[in-house]
């Protein structure tokens, strides 16, 4: 998945996207790049390559690149090969983009706005930024509305334009941005780790929903115009979690953090011997009316779900089903409202996942959440949500956020047997 950054306010954004862009490097990615806006020309300077965060910045070292709003994105290619023109940020006339998600009409869209030998890139983003200057006069929000009802698929677009200097623009739709408030400006990122280190409050971008970051201001617009209160959250973990902590490796360091972790876990939800999850408002009727459950996710997560499986299906003695998330909806799956479906994710945006929740409760399941970042989509999607509080997993290979999910769903299955009355857990 794409990482994306975006600043503007009283510092230099060149450092600022820099450090954050290495920040997002463990999401993976093959090519880099910055937007800088100057301060006084409000002309963007865009600095991109294919290669490694250290390749970009080595090619911005000796330039002088002065401006405190700007735009970062490392890119995991989809439409286009690997390579510089193919690097995010986009500049279209006045208008730069950085794009995480793909737009599936991106072809049409070519033709329909006749784009052919205008583009400099094989990639949909910078579709998107054509689009955005086809429809944009003097008012962005009325560009940025407009391009939005003719985009077909995942997009969390960050958005400059050159004539509004000092200023950034960001809508999304499914593909995540999260917002935070700093002591030199604002920011916007594809992930609240990178903005733990400038900011203990934040908010995710709602869907359909215009975010406007100015230097002393932070603005949220629903699509029609009319302004919408945010909904501020608060990094509920140690701001050193994000860092190394001395260890040479994050691997080595989520490790060794699995065991305080996993404590803080599992006792928050022990009462009288008993697991409970009335403090994450979860009612037993939840768990003891439904006839089957069945758990949704990718990767790690759902070989989480296959070790759940095996715990409720010994113990609570009910049909468990474990499904891929990226097939759930394509194999027709049966659920009904006797069914609890449990979708589980690290970071509560895998969009498969977040597709096959949405799935589930189309067809009248009741949904509970098991993810590790508050206020993440998958959380508020679902009608239920535990939270692992694992604090962030850098590392590639997952520890802690598996761990912490695995003890949830022992915690679940514990209770669930004591609501079924399987077992009387105060006698054991």
């Amino acid at each position: 998945m794409c990482g994306i950054i975006g600043y503007t306010g009283k510092n230099e954004a060149k450092g600022i996207m820099l450090d954050a862009l290495e920040t997002l490097e463990y999401r993976g990615y093959d090519s880099a790049g910055i937007a800088v806006c100057a301060n006084k020309t409000g002309e963007t300077r865009i600095y991109k390559c294919a290669g490694r965060v250290k390749d970009l910045r080595n090619l911005c070292e000796n330039e002088t690149i002065e401006g405190t709003c700007g735009l970062g994105h490392t890119r995991w290619a989809t439409h286009g090969g690997v390579s510089d023109e193919n690097a995010h940020p986009h500049k279209y006339e006045k208008v730069t983009v950085i794009h995480n998600g793909i737009i599936e009409n991106y072809r049409d869209l070519i033709k329909k706005y006749d784009l052919y030998d205008k583009l400099h890139s094989q990639t949909d983003s910078e579709v998107v930024a054509a689009v955005l200057s086809h429809f944009y006069g003097s008012d962005p929000y009325l560009a940025i509305q407009k391009t939005v009802l003719k985009l077909k698929g995942t997009f969390a677009l960050g958005i400059m334009f050159e004539d509004i200097p000092g200023t950034v623009f960001a809508v999304r739709n499914v593909s995540p941005i999260v917002t935070a408030r700093t002591e030199s400006g604002a920011m916007l990122a594809s992930d609240v780790t990178v903005l733990g280190q400038y900011s203990k409050e934040y908010f995710v971008l709602p869907e359909g929903h215009i975010l406007t970051l100015k230097e002393n201001a932070v603005e949220l617009y629903d699509l029609s115009g009319e302004p919408v209160e945010p909904e501020w959250l608060t990094v509920n973990w140690d701001l050193n979690r994000s860092s190394k902590g001395g260890y040479p490796f994050y691997m080595e360091k989520e490790i060794m953090e699995q065991p305080e972790v996993i404590g803080e876990t599992i006792e928050a939800r022990i009462k009288d011997g008993i697991p409970d999850f009335t403090e994450d408002g979860v009612p037993d009727s939840l768990l003891g009316d439904c006839d089957r459950v069945c758990v949704v996710a990718c990767g790690t997560a759902m070989h989480a779900g296959l070790v759940g499986k095996a715990l409720m299906q010994s113990l609570v003695r009910m049909h468990i089903d474990v499904e891929l998330a990226s097939e759930f909806m394509y194999a027709d799956t049966v659920v009904d409202d006797k069914t609890l479906v449990i979708a589980i994710s690290q970071s509560g945006e895998t969009i498969d996942t977040l597709e096959a929740l949405k799935y589930a409760k189309r067809n009248s399941a009741k949904t509970l959440a098991i993810v590790n970042v508050r206020g993440a989509s998958i959380a508020r999607e679902s009608d239920y949500v535990i939270y692992t509080n694992a604090g962030p997993e850098i590392a590639v290979a997952s520890t802690k956020a598996y761990t912490t999910q695995l003890a949830i769903l022992y915690l679940l299955t514990g209770r669930m047997a004591y609501v079924k009355r399987v077992f009387d857990m105060q006698k054991m």
